[in-house]
């Protein structure tokens, strides 16, 4: 990477990372500070003043032709740029082969034929540069607001790297390269923009019985010249384990990357890829030849066009072959539907198993041989949207049944557009380990990278895309300092256009993508949105409750089969809504109607004034990190002290952060629902001494807060609510609000909180009426079922057991809730109460537990924890249960017990530590660093008196570190107990 221009911040080449931006590669080498830590920020200038050449360089490479690649036999280059922001000057071996005006948009691949360059070039060596420049109209972020000033929507890009109220904004817009740069080795023809869709073979053919598999493909021949030849297609289930139960796979065997010197993995003719992954000022760089196994090279016989169906490795596999014709430029070849008998569906988390299907085509050309191959995956599945009059809420529906909606608001990976494929498949294993069904990609961010997509797919996620259009920066959020904003924008209606159609040619065939959206809390330009309804024109189906269940309507196969041949039409397989607050979300009509974005008393999640209406986009709260995490993101005391606590004149608690915090976004605990510490989600456990406390009652807060949110709606579900998505799962940066984990995938308080209350069978309290539910959002109904609960009063006279009951429960159906039958939780006067709750099958074994700790009835804190916590009465004993270690992952399951016979254990945290300079049985005292990111069934734990319980802990973990691995347990009653990983484990093999 090196500067365009004399006046940018490095003078000569850098070593620049791909995927990545310019800001986040001259933060790598030196030149500027991280903008997360501390109020860093502000060190790398704004663009806006420093100028948009200040951010502009040229990322260069040298690539070398793939072995046995001549053009001389017919051979074509391609070259792809995935994902550039946002445009780019490309000069092959120093001829310009792409100028600024041809490569514009964020969300546009941009393939280019390098065929003619590539030839000429001495010895197989070619030089490749990309030159590229920021967005046209990068914006002033000087006053702040919501997408800053808004110009940034004039053009094709992110609109949140302008700021927002939750992150600041970015210096240089996001200019650079933020997804792969590939350059494509083939024979004369192309295969590109494969599509595969499975429909029922008749309206009333279950499609677990059969499914009618259709496909289309387009080949491109810059050849000069026709030709004849065969395409080879193979469909069978992918070899990709896909439970949702099981960790997800970092890549899948068919993406492996082989070293380019060993030449006898390559054929001389067909597809060879190579993934530029790091480019550098006239260096070499990583690179990928992506093995594609689709022959040896040898010419094949051309043949009429056949079918078989057999089963391989006991699965049923579809072969068939398709003669063509292919004139010079692009050909569309549209195939006839196959019929895959008894296939295996594809289901959302929570439901059934993530099954995906492969489909292979190979083209062989008469007189040539093989000259292109591609494959995509694809589930066999049927998503609806429909509205259900009755409720005005907009209802998900997966191969006939009924999805309850417990997702989140996702925005992008990291603000420096530099992440790895490995950290998107992180925090999708952390959004389903949690039980959300549903992310939606927000459209201030717009669409994210291909490994995202395949592990919501392996994950059973649900995917809401939205294209990038906002109601702050579109034509609904003007304000006295920014003024202007236009549902008229972006300026190049065309260029929206053709990256919106390029988006959903990417992206149709996951499984998981499960809405098409316009845009947030706002609707595109009216040619923009009637362009996206010709491409999309499924609509949301309406129904009032009748004879004919919701979601088991017939299906006219006759729509998929005739969608190809409507002009424009790029997908029919799911709806398509014009944005985010109608078509039976929010209000359903464009009223601004989700929210709120702040603290709550928990019961007011389930009062059914709460909110309005049936389906909530975007509810919203707090989100301090760890103590840890705020450590490094404050290094500096100063920067680190928690807010302070004011009481204004009206007896309510104010929160008064320093300068730091409130750079970092920070939103108050305060509730304003009572006077007093009552009235703040942290002061309700006592007045913090620190940083560390502050961050320890935050972490009660974020569980209590959050697991009220989601209990809240499944109480009501079905009843009231259709759905809901929390705002947000995570943040792009070190933000201090609205985040389930932090920047550094570490899990708030939060996160746990909201895996208890999503998980598949859940035991829960309803404070509002204070009876007992138990709520079933999983596949199957469950009978003879027992529920338990046993309550104890804390305080700082000690603990006081309290009532005690067992009942057997009715059976619960499958994706409902049901009242139990019984009340409980009454608020004590004389402490805080501890109120525990088991629900147990018919042969004792534990479904779900659940603890709520209940405010004191005449003070309505849970301050009396901390002296009751003093005494330490509680015991940990924890033990390893087992340990393997395989393949650099460690998996350890570990047994947590309370020894005490009278005291709960309270708030019992793990963390997963590596010792540093030594080792001390006292993990208060021993230096540790905390492993990340750390996959826990379960954390902040609080047991009953001589109660036990089994948590997994999984994570990666160098295998000379393992020996110093630590799992340290500390309750707020108890002195903390470790375990070492070195005490019992097992290579894997």
């Amino acid at each position: 990477m090196s500067p365009a221009a004399d006046h940018c911040p490095s003078e000569g080449p850098l070593p620049a990372q791909v995927p990545g931006t310019v800001l986040s590669n001259l933060i790598e080498n030196g030149i500027f500070p991280d903008p997360n830590i501390g109020t860093q920020h502000g060190r790398a200038p704004d663009i806006y003043h420093a100028g948009r050449g200040f951010y502009t360089y040229r990322f260069c490479t040298s690539v070398r032709a793939a072995w046995g690649w001549h053009a001389g036999a017919g051979g074509r280059a391609l070259l792809t740029l995935h994902g550039i922001n946002y445009s780019a000057r490309v000069h092959v071996n120093g001829e310009v082969v792409a100028r600024e005006e041809d490569t514009k948009g964020m969300f546009m691949r941009h393939r280019i034929d390098i065929t003619q360059q590539i030839a000429g070039a001495q010895d197989g060596l070619s030089s490749l540069e990309l030159l590229i420049l920021p967005p046209d109209h990068v914006g002033c972020v000087d006053k702040g607001g919501q997408g800053g000033d808004h110009i940034i929507a004039k053009d094709c890009t992110a609109q949140f790297v302008e700021g927002w109220d939750w992150m600041v904004p970015v210096p240089d817009r996001g200019t650079g390269i933020w997804d792969h740069v590939s350059i494509t080795w083939t024979g004369p023809v192309l295969l590109q923009d494969l599509y595969v869709y499975s429909e029922r073979v008749t309206g009333h053919t279950a499609l677990s019985e059969a499914a009618r598999v259709r496909s289309e493909v387009t080949l491109v021949n810059n050849s000069g010249r026709c030709w004849q030849g065969t395409l080879l297609f193979a469909l069978q289930l992918d070899d990709l384990e896909t439970s949702s139960s099981a960790p997800l796979k970092q890549a899948h065997p068919d993406e492996q990357n082989y070293n380019s010197a060993d030449p006898d993995l390559y054929r001389t003719r067909g597809r060879q890829q190579q993934s530029l992954d790091s480019m550098a000022e006239c260096g070499q760089v990583r690179q990928g030849l992506q093995r594609c196994g689709c022959g040896t090279g040898k010419q094949r016989r051309k043949s009429p066009s056949s079918t078989s169906q057999q089963p391989i490795h006991g699965e049923c596999a579809l072969h068939w072959t398709e003669a063509v014709e292919v004139p010079p430029g692009r050909t569309i070849i549209k195939i006839q539907g196959h019929v895959l008998r008894n296939p295996q569906l594809w289901w959302p988390i929570n439901l059934g198993k993530q099954a995906l299907y492969r489909i292979s085509v190979e083209l062989c050309l008469d007189g040539y041989g093989p000259s292109d191959e591609i494959s995509e995956r694809f589930g066999v599945r049927e998503v609806r949207s429909v509205i259900d009059q009755d409720l005005s809420g907009h209802v998900f529906c997966l191969n006939g049944e009924k999805v309850f909606i417990r997702g989140g608001n996702y925005i992008a990976s990291d603000m420096l557009l530099s992440t790895s494929e490995q950290r998107y498949r992180n925090e999708v294993r952390l959004h389903a380990e949690m039980g959300l069904n549903m992310i939606r990609l927000w459209g201030g961010a717009g669409v994210t990278r291909k490994p995202f997509y395949d592990a919501c797919d392996e994950a059973g996620i649900l995917v809401w895309q939205e294209f990038c259009i906002t109601g702050d920066c579109n034509g609904r959020g003007a304000t006295p300092d920014s003024p202007v904003s236009t549902q008229s924008w972006p300026l190049d209606h065309a260029l929206f256009i053709r990256s919106a159609a390029d988006t959903v040619r990417r992206l149709r065939n996951h499984a998981c993508i499960a809405l098409w959206c316009g845009g947030n809390e706002q609707t595109p330009a009216p040619d923009i949105d009637a362009a996206l309804q010709a491409m999309l024109p499924r609509r949301p189906e309406h129904y009032s409750h009748g004879p004919r269940p919701l979601c088991q309507g017939t299906q006219d196969t006759n729509r998929l089969s005739s969608a190809g041949s409507r002009p424009g039409c790029l997908d029919d397989t799911r709806a398509y809504v014009s944005g985010s607050l109608w078509s039976g979300f929010g209000e359903g009509h464009g009223a601004f109607s989700d929210g709120p974005y702040g603290c709550q008393q928990p019961a007011a999640f389930f009062d059914p004034s709460f909110y309005r209406w049936a389906f909530n986009p975007e509810v919203g709260s707090v989100g301090v990190p760890m103590y840890e995490t705020m450590q490094e993101i404050f290094p500096g005391t100063a920067e680190a002290a928690p807010p302070q606590f004011r009481v204004t004149s009206a007896g309510n608690i104010e929160e008064v952060p320093n300068a730091a915090w409130q750079l970092h976004t920070y939103l108050p605990y305060s509730t304003g629902a009572a006077a007093g510490p009552a009235g703040n989600e942290i002061l309700t456990y006592g007045c913090p001494q620190g940083l560390r406390d502050f961050c320890d009652q935050a972490q009660i807060a974020n569980y209590v807060q959050y697991r009220a949110l989601m209990e809240g709606w499944a109480s009501m579900m079905w009843r009231k609510y259709t759905g809901v998505l929390v705002w947000k799962t995570q943040n792009p940066w070190a933000g201090l609000r609205g985040q389930l984990y932090d920047w550094r995938l570490t899990p708030t308080g939060a996160y746990f909180g909201v895996k208890l209350a999503c998980e598949s069978v859940h035991v829960q309290l309803n404070p509002h009426s204070r009876e007992v539910e138990v709520v079933n959002v999983g596949a199957s109904t469950v009978r003879g079922a027992a529920a338990t609960v046993q309550s104890y009063t804390v305080s700082q006279q000690g603990t006081r057991a309290g009532s005690a009951g067992c009942w057997k429960v009715a059976d619960i159906a499958a994706n409902c809730v049901m009242e139990a039958g019984q009340r409980c939780g009454q608020a004590s006067g004389e402490g805080v109460t501890l109120l525990f709750l088991w629900l147990r099958d018919r042969a004792a074994r534990l479904l779900s537990r659940n603890v709520y700790w209940i405010p004191n009835a005449e003070t309505g804190t849970c301050e009396e924890l901390q002296p009751w916590s003093r005494s330490h009465a509680a015991v940990l004993a924890v033990d390893m249960v087992s340990c393997v270690y395989s393949a650099g992952t460690v998996k350890a399951v570990i047994a947590v017990g309370n020894k005490s016979h009278a005291h709960p254990a309270f708030w019992v945290e793990l963390a997963l530590r590596l010792e540093e300079g030594g080792t001390h049985d006292d993990c208060e005292k021993s230096a540790s660093r905390p492993v990340q990111p750390v996959f826990w069934s379960g954390n902040y734990v609080t047991l009953a008196p001589c109660e036990e319980v089994a948590i997994t802990v999984e994570a990666r973990v160098p295998a000379e570190c393992l020996l110093k691995g630590v799992v340290s347990c500390k309750g707020w009653n108890t002195h903390a107990a470790i375990v070492r990983l070195s005490n019992m484990f097992m290579r894997g093999d």
